[in-house]
Formats: C-alpha cells, structure tokens, sequence
C-alpha cells in the first residue's frame, strides 16, 4: 500500500469532526431546552398561582370526589340526534363501559361516551342485547327494555326519567316516581333523543341541557327478556336504588377556557385539571408557532432536509410524551409527581424527525390542599431553528475543513512520496557500474524524518567511498613500497647469479639483507593496526594515573632519544589525573605520539608533552616545532593510509600511526586532534580522555 493512500486512510479520521458538531450541537440543544423548562415552569406557577385564588373555578367547599366521575369532553362538531355515530368520529374521548350491573345472570353490557357542545349534555349509549323486547305502551305494568336517567335535583333529591321506544325513533323522556318503573310522569322535552336498533342492540343519542346535571348524573340500562324470568337485569353507572350520591359530572369549563386565554402566549398550550386529573379547561395557541416554523422551514429546504436527514441517519428517536390523555383524564409519572404536590418539567418527540415538545406542570394549592394542576406545553420551534442554524453553519464548516484537510494531506502525502521516490530512486543509482560510489547522492536540508535519512544515507556512501579509496590507496602504496625492496633482492639475486670468479658477494648479500628487513618492516606495519584492533576488543580496563604513567615513558624517551628533549608539563591540580583504560595501549598511542613528533621536529628541538584537566576531562598534549599542517590534509590526518611523508624514504610509512591513535582514543571514550600552534611554529596534537573519579 503506498505511502498517499495510508496518508488518506488515516485521514479518514477527520470524519470524526462531524460527529463532534453534531455532538456539540445536541449538548446546546439541551442546554436551550432546559432553560426552556424552566421558562415554562415558571409560566406554570403563575397561572396555579393565579388559579388557586379564583373561588370560582376551584370553590374551597369542594372537597375531593370518592368515586370516579362522568367526564364529558368539548364535541368538535354538532350532533345529529340520529342514532349514527357519524358525529362522533373526530371526538378523542373513548367509550367506558358501565361497572354497575345485577351480576353475571344479566345477558346485556352498556357502555358509553358523553360530550358537551353549548351547554348541552350529549349521551352516546351502545347496548349489546340479544334478545331485544321492544316496549308495550298498551300494557300498564312495566315492559319491555329501557333507560333510566337519574338526576339530581335540589339537596340531593333524585329525579328519575324513563326512556323508551316501541320502535327505532325519536322520544323525550318521561318521569317516573322514584325508582316504580310502572309509574309514568309527564313527558320531558328537554330531554330528548333518537332509538336505534343495530346488529348487536341499540344505539341511543341523547340529549339533555347541561345545567340539569350539574350536581350529578346515573343512567341504567333495564333489561327485559322474553323469558319467564321476571328478575330485574341491569347495568349502569351505579347501584340501582342506591341510596349514596349521584355520580359526579366533570367536563370543561367556559368561563376557566376563556381565562386561559390571557395567561396563554402564542406558541403554548395550557391545560388545567382537577385533583384527579380531568381536563376542565384547555387553551392552545400552538398553530401560529408551527406555521412560523414551516415558514421558515420552507425558505431554506435544503438545510430543513439537511437537518432531519442527520438526525435519521444518527438515530435520534422519538419520546412519548410523559403525560397520558386516557379519555379526557390525564395520567402518567409527571402526572402523578404533580398531583402529589411537586412541580416538574420533561420533553418529548412524538416521532425521529418531528420537533420535540417541552412541557412544565406545577399544581394548584389552596390552603395545603392540592385542588389541580396546571400543565404547559410549548413546541421548541426556537430552539430547533438555533440549533438547525447552528447545525448547518458546524456542517458546512466542517465540510470545508475536510475538503482543506483533505487536499492538503493529499498534497502532503504526494510531496512525501515524491521524495522518498527521488531518495530510492538516488539509493539504486548510488553505485556505478563498475562498482564505484557515485559522489552526486541528494543532500537533503529539510529538518525532518526524510531529510535526516538522506543524509545518513549520503554519510554512509562517504564513508564507503572513503574506504573504497583507501583500499585502491593501500593496493597502490603496498604496490610501490614493495616492488622498491623486491628490485633491491632481484637485483643483488641476479648479480650474484653473474658474478665472476674473485669479486665479493658481500655488498650484493646485504643489498638483498636490506630489502627483505625492508618487507618485513611493511608487514609488521600493516599487522600493527589489526593487532591493535584485536587488543581493543580483548583487553580488560584499570585504573590508570595518568601523571604516574606519563612520567615513566618520559625516562624511557629521554634515553632512546637526546637526553631532555621530552619534557613532562603536568597541570592536573584540580582532580586526580587518573582514567579507566588499558596501560599498553595507552603508551602504545603516546610512542605513535612521539614518534610522529619526533620525525617531524629539527634535532635538538625540544617535545613538550602537557598533561592537564578541564572539569571531567584529561587533556593529553603532544606539541612539536616544525612544519605545519597541510590544509587539505587537516581534516583527513588521522584516517588510514593518510600520511605527509615523502614516500622515497628509507623508511616505509603506511600511514597508520595517527589511525591507531585514534582507535585507542575512542576504545577510551576520548577524541584526538591535530592543530597548528598558534605561532605557527610547529603542530600539536591533543587527545581528551574522560577522567575517572
């Protein structure tokens, strides 16, 4: 895989940069949503406030109901009293059966819906009944199946209505006395419906003005079977002929409808319950919030579509709404946390790409008693539209900075392909084809990773190159230094074999004597530096007085050489002069020392050695008069088959003396140099060896 596509693989990471937005943008969007709720919570505390006040809505000699009530919710459309329930279609509250009945003996079930529409009370009764019996009005006892409307009049004084039909019809309820079903009253128009007979029963519509059951309401279904059973069947919504009070009736409030109205701002909805969470009064002001929405939704669809597609695709689901609507009564666990006296606040979506929906409740006190709740809902149109905006802006920058990145790895990623391709390429054409090392290998000066290889690679061929030619060197200068002493035995050898009868032989006997010490002196040379290199490798380290050591070798010079040539300088006051190392070689590489000093120096001049200390380092001084060093040979004195020697001398030199001096400096973790004094009057030598403690 090359270099360019791992590069762009690993910029594949950048895609985490999306996911960073997007993350950021949810963080702000809860951020905005919780100071929303609590926005909200306090509007919520306002209107309890505001509620708990107001005798009229919450009268404080209304106590808290024992028993379930009749809930009738606001019909969105007239009604028909025509037996269908066409009318009845739209309307959110669904049917509950009754829960009162003469037992398991009864063949009928009854269950019901009731809504309010202008201060009319709308029953909508479905009977199941198999055996239907249609009433007799010829008869004078009581016959055939009906309905019983229980009301309430004055201080809890019922008032009982029969309802029935010989036929599917309309009727008007009649009055009974008491709980005598054979026992008719006149007729009450006010009470009117429609008798429908269906597949399964009967159907009934009725109709009553709603201040008649105001303080309650019951009804019953009596069943009549042809049977010879004369038992009583029924079912409703309490005991017959019980003696407690009339099932409660709760619906909707106008008069608390039309207060809402003023603490309702647009985009909200309130709804306002009892203790036991039915729906009285409810305001929603949340159509121009959602038209504003789609408005401005509609300016912009691609950043509309941009948004619910990232959300899709990133898995933001939907949340039920902690409040449940059950038929006009509201439950849940916020529902539950309210009643009991605690205000609190949630959200919901009710699907992925839909706008989630805040809302607070808080509950309605009066002296210590809880008598409500007050719930507010508020559509988060606002804080989508930041956070959509704040969304689109974070994508489309973090579109440019992925196309920048990008680009700029891609150019990155060729540019560094390109110069490691120019760096194999110059690595395959470094050697000739006749084995020599090209000097043209690309010095690299950029400070990075590639540019350090470059030039490593450009060291290494130097040093090769450098080898090389002190191979070629060595061929040709044990070439020349031999073929001088092998003439000399080749001559005297063929001068002898010549020689006439009475000359002497013994000057061409010490011509060959000299030419053969001439070789050996050459091959003790060149085994010199392997046999240094061999003591380098195997010789255990001491610990060395350098001071002690220097001043033995200066005897032994002194009597080899001109009595007090060499003259001893020692300057180590501040430590001892003392190293770890190898005493041999170290004196091996001062005999090289003195012996170059030596040659190079005019008789009689003195050779000073100076011995001094520079903190944790021994400076070890050989200094000379005489020639100076050559410039084009400063650098390059002290490699192998260097030397300033005239080679025509009697003495060979293979330039090794200064290349041992350097072995042992570095077997001792030193370094060794070569300068002109500053007189320019001869050269000095100095090698710096680390001090031991």
């Amino acid at each position: 895989m090359s270099l360019r596509i791992q590069l762009l693989l690993v910029s594949l990471l950048m895609l985490v940069l999306p996911w960073a937005a997007y993350r950021y943008v949810q963080e702000m969007e809860t951020a905005l949503r919780e100071g929303q709720e609590q926005a909200l919570l306090a509007t919520g505390r306002a209107v309890a406030l505001t509620l708990a006040n107001n005798e009229t809505f919450f009268p404080t000699d209304k106590g808290t109901p024992l028993q379930q009530p009749l809930y009738a919710g606001l019909l969105p459309h007239p009604i028909t009293l025509d037996g269908y329930t066409d009318d009845w279609v739209n309307y959110p509250h669904e049917y509950r059966h009754a829960t009162f009945g003469s037992g398991n003996e009864t063949s009928a079930t009854l269950r019901y819906r009731l809504g309010l529409r202008e201060q009319t009370l709308y029953l909508l009764l479905e009977i199941e009944d198999q055996d239907k019996v249609y009433y007799r009005p010829v008869e004078s006892r009581a016959n055939g199946d009906r309905v019983v409307l229980r009301l309430v009049h004055g201080e809890e004084k019922f008032s009982h209505y029969l309802i029935a039909s010989s036929a599917s019809g309309r009727f008007n309820a009649r009055a009974l006395t008491g709980y005598r079903l054979d026992q008719l009253g006149a007729l009450n128009y006010r009470i009117s419906g429609h008798w429908l007979e269906t597949a399964e029963g009967y159907r009934l519509e009725i109709a009553l003005p709603l201040a008649s059951a105001a303080n309650g309401l019951d009804f019953f279904y009596i069943d009549i079977d042809r049977d010879t059973d004369k038992r009583l069947r029924w079912q409703g919504t309490t005991r017959w002929r019980g003696t407690g009070a009339a099932t409660p009736l709760v619906h909707p409030s106008p008069q608390l409808s039309t207060a809402l109205e003023t603490y309702t701002p647009p985009g909200h909805r309130l709804r306002v319950t009892d203790v036991q969470g039915w729906q009285l009064a409810e305001q929603d002001h949340r159509a121009s919030a959602a038209a504003r929405y789609i408005d401005q939704q509609s300016q912009n669809l691609w950043d509309a579509a941009l948004v619910r597609i990232v959300r899709w695709v990133l898995g933001e689901q939907g949340k039920r709404s902690p409040i449940e609507n059950r038929s006009g009564q509201l439950g849940g666990e916020l529902m539950n946390q309210v009643l009991a006296g605690a205000d609190g606040s949630d959200w919901y979506r009710p699907q992925r790409t839909d706008l989630p929906v805040i809302l607070a409740a808080a509950p309605i006190q009066r002296e210590g008693r809880i008598v409500g709740a007050v719930i507010v809902e508020q559509s988060s149109d606002l804080v989508a539209a930041l956070t959509g905006l704040a969304f689109t802006r974070l994508f489309y920058f973090t579109l440019l900075a992925l196309f920048v990145a990008a680009l700029g790895l891609l150019s990155y990623s060729s540019i560094l392909s390109w110069r490691v391709r120019r760096l194999r390429n110059a690595a395959e054409n470094a050697v000739a084809a006749d084995g020599t090392i090209r000097d043209d290998f690309p010095r690299s000066r950029v400070p990075d990773e590639i540019g350090d290889l470059s030039r490593s690679y450009a060291d290494l061929l130097d040093e090769l190159r450098e080898y090389t030619s002190y191979l070629r060197r060595l061929a040709s200068i044990l070439s020349h230094e031999l073929r001088t002493p092998l003439a000399v035995v080749k001559s005297s050898l063929e001068n002898l074999q010549q020689l006439r009868e009475g000359e002497s032989i013994q000057a061409y006997v010490e011509r060959a004597h000299d030419g053969t010490e001439r070789l050996g002196r050459l091959l003790s040379a060149m085994s010199e530096a392997s046999n240094v290199e061999q003591a380098i490798q195997t010789g255990e380290s001491e610990l060395i007085r350098m001071d002690e050591l220097l001043a033995s070798c200066v005897k032994g010079y002194n009597s080899v050489y001109t009595p007090d040539r060499i003259a001893l300088e020692l300057d180590v006051s501040g430590g001892a002069a003392q190293i770890d190392g190898q005493a041999d070689l170290i004196v091996q590489m001062l005999d090289k020392l003195i012996d170059n000093a030596v040659e190079f120096s005019p008789p009689e001049e003195p050779i000073r050695i100076h011995l001094g200390r520079s903190e944790e380092t021994l400076q070890l001084a050989v200094r000379n008069r005489g020639p100076l060093l050559p410039d084009h040979l400063r650098n390059r004195l002290f490699d192998p088959m260097v030397t300033v020697r005239d080679q025509r001398e009697a003495n060979p030199h293979l330039g090794l003396g200064l290349y041992i001096v350097k072995l042992i400096a570095a077997k001792h973790g030193g370094a060794v140099e070569a300068r002109n004094l500053p007189d320019n009057s001869g050269v000095e030598m100095t090698v710096r060896l680390p001090a031991s403690s």
